[in-house]
């Protein structure tokens, strides 16, 4: 097979379930309380059969996961608020340590640690392999190719290690603080949608590249725009109070 044609169909069957997954999580947030209930069926239909023709387990794992959770939340919003706020930063937190610490240090051989590994078809393996030859430094790598002379097959298919490596620690922890924001913002508008797009994006990239990935572009940006909305709508209430502080009494 010509490489072009393989790159071709390796990024095709990557790509296509991941956009599906959120695609789902967009309509799934846009659509609030409007969003029915037999639009999982059809979620989880299309997403099968996306599964049957790419055969990518995380996505179909994922979808299921984000249908139950979307009823979970529809259901009983303001437990899901209280708990998954909180639960969300510990797993960020967990997930990191799982993916930078583990795959760097001795308990990478652990019988437990190795099981977990095959189960994600040798990503520790890789992560450690990447960190070995790009360790984390302040300002990151940017766009990293590999030698296939060196290695059959070596990639980035975690994303907190991708924008560790290539963005580095700076820009990754601001990165990392903007998710823990989008979180706590959720929190305060009420936003369980949103909350829920959150927690499968951060779960997602454990096994998958999708932070910086065009995928997730739209959610960031709403993010950003609603960050820099409060700041001038709070910038406004305070000139509004101090005008009508020195206003004079008719």
């Amino acid at each position: 097979m010509p490489e072009a044609s393989y790159n071709l169909g390796f990024t095709h069957f990557n790509i296509i379930p991941i956009a599906m997954l959120f695609i789902y999580l967009y309509i799934v947030m846009l659509k609030g309380k409007q969003f029915k209930k037999s639009w999982d069926l059809i979620a989880l239909a299309v997403n099968y059969g996306i599964y049957l023709l790419c055969g990518s387990r995380s996505c179909i794992v994922l979808i299921i996961l984000a249908v139950v959770l979307r009823n979970i939340c529809s259901r009983y919003p303001k437990q899901f608020l209280k708990v998954g706020v909180i639960a969300s930063i510990i797993v960020l937190i967990g997930i990191l340590a799982f993916s930078i610490i583990l795959p760097a240090s001795n308990a990478f051989y652990h019988p437990l640690a190795q099981k977990v590994n095959l189960l994600l078809s040798a990503r520790l393996t890789l992560t450690r392999k990447i960190l070995h030859m790009f360790p984390l430094n302040m300002w990151g790598y940017g766009e990293i190719t590999f030698d296939n002379t060196a290695t059959e097959y070596l990639a980035l298919d975690n994303g907190y290690i991708t924008l560790l490596v290539t963005r580095g620690v700076i820009i990754g922890c601001l990165f990392l603080s903007l998710i823990v924001s989008m979180i706590i913002n959720a929190k305060k508008k009420n936003n369980v949608h949103e909350l829920l797009f959150i927690i499968i994006m951060i779960l997602g990239n454990v096994i998958d590249n999708s932070l910086l990935h065009y995928v997730t572009f739209p959610v960031f940006i709403m993010a950003f725009n609603e960050f820099v909305g409060d700041g001038e709508n709070e910038t406004t209430s305070k000139r509004i109070r101090r005008v009508s502080r020195f206003r004079p009494y008719a």
